[in-house]
């Protein structure tokens, strides 16, 4: 008995499309061109009735992706 025997088959998987591109600005956060931001928890709306720009005694801005 013979075997049959099939084609070859390729199949090609583009996963490109699926990765955001990388962020840009890192160095200028608050830029038109930044993906990031500076950020204070101060800034959060769950302290607007504190007027002191501090969070459990400390004062601090982080850099965080928008």
């Amino acid at each position: 008995m013979e075997s049959e025997r099939g084609g070859d088959i390729m199949i090609n998987l583009d996963f490109s499309g699926l990765h955001q591109r990388k962020c840009k600005g890192a160095d200028a956060p608050g830029t038109e061109k930044s993906d990031f931001e500076l950020w204070s928890p101060n800034d959060d709306d769950r302290y607007k009735h504190h007027d002191s720009k501090c969070h459990m005694g400390h004062q601090i801005t982080y850099v965080r992706r928008k």
